[in-house]
């Protein structure tokens, strides 16, 4: 609408023009030697400017022409474009029906009218893998990392094609560069920390840790490797922190403070997860029978019926020669169903103790039995393989997976 009321305006200046012109009075003459040429001003006037309008279409005629060229190629990279688009269309189709092959030659013909871009990159790499060619995966991600736009796309994908042949280095190598160009990568974060892991860099491994990662063994692990006290007393106190039921942290952190601080370390540790370990920590170097139960009966009141709290009441009691309270113990024990091989052997040490030489081989053979046939006893298991180690460590010496050795019953 704009456009057409200039036209109109255009069209009355020059009507006014003209009419101006033609109401005007004089002559023009231009005279050189013998040659004398006049007109009346008015049609001079309309000649200068039919002249001026001569010369404007004549300067937007050679501009039309200059540009003719670019304005027809532009014409057909608009059509190459959409036909590749067409192209990318069949070539997705293609692929979510298995036919990998008619994928790939349809992103070729894309490429091949509108150029390589970073998303027929992408698509031909998946083309690639489906039909089974890893020098094609390969080479697709090569050039999406050789692109600005798109290099932190290809360095995850030669990431990912480094883990599955088992490479280390270059997955290692690959996420130093990825994380150069992309530093707020999540995904980055998880790889370097899963390599720091490898390489049993703990510090490491835990500065990357994201917030569902095992802390609690990273950071004891962590310790073991400070170059300080220091330094080792304040990944102890995380790994407590991040779980104070997990044994090994609290027997550290319990044992680097001492005192009251190592106590209430050690009855927080128990009051989360009851762990014989943590009971003879607490025992510490107790020898005499009467003080051991008061120290026992101090740590279990509160978790008095926890199968830990059960073994550990009835062996010290056993050890008092109070079989009367050890029976309480075990009876109450049993009633709750929870048993484990524990449970036998002390029934077999509470009979041997209260029949004394009456006691019977057969008998000892009994419980033996039965016990073989119980549940086993916890114990430190991989939760990832189910092996079973003496002790606890950062990583599995079966499987190489860090953070799963938990205290459980096997199987």
């Amino acid at each position: 609408m704009a456009r057409i009321l200039n036209y109109v305006i255009l069209i009355a200046v020059v009507i006014a023009v003209v009419a101006w012109a033609l109401g005007l009075s004089g002559q023009i003459e231009i005279a050189a030697g013998e040659y004398w040429i006049g007109v009346s001003l008015p049609v001079a006037v309309l000649l200068l400017l039919g002249a001026f309008v001569l010369f404007h279409l004549g300067l937007r005629l050679y501009s039309w022409m200059v540009r003719t060229p670019e304005r027809r190629k532009l014409r057909v990279d608009l059509d190459n474009r959409a036909m590749a688009e067409i192209a990318v269309t069949r070539a997705m189709v293609a692929l979510a029906a298995g036919q990998p092959a008619t994928a790939r030659a349809e992103l070729a013909e894309a490429k091949r009218l509108a150029g390589e871009s970073a998303p027929l990159l992408a698509m031909e790499a998946e083309a690639a893998r489906a039909q089974g060619d890893e020098a094609g995966v390969t080479a697709a991600y090569e050039a999406l990392a050789a692109r600005s736009d798109a290099k932190f796309l290809g360095l995850q994908g030669l990431m990912e094609q480094a883990k599955a042949r088992g490479d280390a280095q270059a997955q290692e190598r690959l996420a130093r560069e990825a994380a150069k160009a992309e530093p707020r990568a999540q995904s980055l974060r998880l790889e370097q920390g899963e390599a720091a892991m490898r390489r049993q860099d703990w510090r490491e491994a835990l500065a990357l840790a994201p917030d569902d990662a095992p802390i609690a063994p990273l950071a004891l692990a962590a310790a073991r490797d400070a170059e300080t006290a220091a330094e080792a007393r304040a990944f102890e106190r995380q790994a407590f922190q991040a779980d104070p039921g997990f044994a090994p942290a609290a027997l550290a952190l319990a044992a680097r403070l001492g005192g009251d601080a190592g106590l209430s370390v050690l009855r927080q540790s128990w009051e989360a997860a009851p762990h014989p370990a943590i009971a003879s920590a607490w025992i510490g170097p107790e020898t005499d029978p009467a003080g051991r139960l008061r120290l026992v009966d101090d740590l279990t009141r509160t978790h008095v019926a926890h199968p830990e709290s059960r073994a550990l009441r009835a062996l010290v009691a056993l050890g008092a020669g109070q079989t009367v309270r050890a029976r309480q113990d075990l009876v109450a024990w049993e009633q709750s169903g929870d048993l484990d091989r524990r449970w036998y052997q002390l029934m077999a040490a509470l009979e041997r103790a209260e029949q004394g030489a009456g006691f019977s081989d057969a008998a000892q053979h009994e419980w033996d039995r039965r016990a073989q046939e119980a549940p086993p006893s916890p114990a430190w298991v991989c939760e990832a393989c189910g092996h079973i180690h003496p002790n606890w460590e950062p990583a599995c010496s079966a499987c190489g997976t860090v953070g799963r050795i938990v205290w459980r019953r096997p199987g």
